[in-house]
Formats: structure tokens, sequence, C-alpha cells
């Protein structure tokens, strides 16, 4: 039989024959379970600015921080295609206000993450959003 030769694609473009081709298996588990850390919940939302939910970037009296989590909703949402990093960038200040970014972990855009295939380390994925 012939060798397969795989491409790189985007993560988005994976399906499940291509992770059983790469003998990738996914198995559920508890975000604690995996990040070691317990993780905010929704009782946690409760010490958000109520104008997160309700408001626009006209609206006045607008925190700092709810102002600049709004923007970058606004960019995202009106992003032409190949404008991705307008997502990306929500998608990482979003984690970032829920508290996901603290002490011992960072909020990385397009991290590399390197790859062992076939006893090559110079093959490596990169990441759109990841805590790091």
């Amino acid at each position: 039989m012939a060798d397969l030769i795989r491409s790189a694609k985007s993560g988005s473009d994976w399906t499940e024959h291509d992770l059983r081709g790469y003998n990738i298996t996914v198995s559920p588990q508890r975000a604690e379970n995996f990040y070691g850390i317990s993780l905010p919940t929704v009782a946690d939302l409760s010490t958000f600015d109520p104008h997160l939910v309700s408001s626009t970037l006209s609206t006045q009296g607008l925190s700092d921080e709810t102002y600049r989590l709004l923007q970058y909703l606004d960019l995202a949402f009106k992003a032409n295609p190949g404008q991705e990093s307008a997502i990306h960038d929500f998608a990482r200040e979003i984690l970032r206000v829920l508290g996901y970014e603290r002490r011992g972990f960072l909020l990385r855009s397009r991290y590399a993450i390197p790859l062992l295939i076939c006893g090559d380390l110079n093959q490596s994925a990169q990441t759109d959003v990841s805590l790091i």
C-alpha cells in the first residue's frame, strides 16, 4: 500500500476521518482535571458590570474594561473574510475577562505547539487562541 501524504489544514477543517487517520482520540474530561485548578463558574459572573449584557459602545458610564470588551465584540461581529484575527482577539479578551488568565496562565494568540511526527520535531500546529 502506498504511503498516504497528508497536508496541513486548519483545526476547524479536521474531520473524524482525519483524527482516525492520525490515531487521535478525544476524551472528555473536567476542566479542573485538565487545567489542574478550578475555573470560573456561572456564579462568578455576578461580579461583572451589568452593562456588559445590556449596553452598546454608545452607552454612557461604561467602565473601561466593559467598553474594551464591547469594542472587541463589535470588531469580531463586523469582521470580513480574512479578518479572523478580530474573532481571535475577542475570544482571547473574553477569556481574560472571565478570569482564565491569572498567575501561571497566559492567553496566547498564534501559539505554535511543537509536534513529534515520526521522530521529526520540525512540525508544529498553530493555535488561534490558547491558554498556556
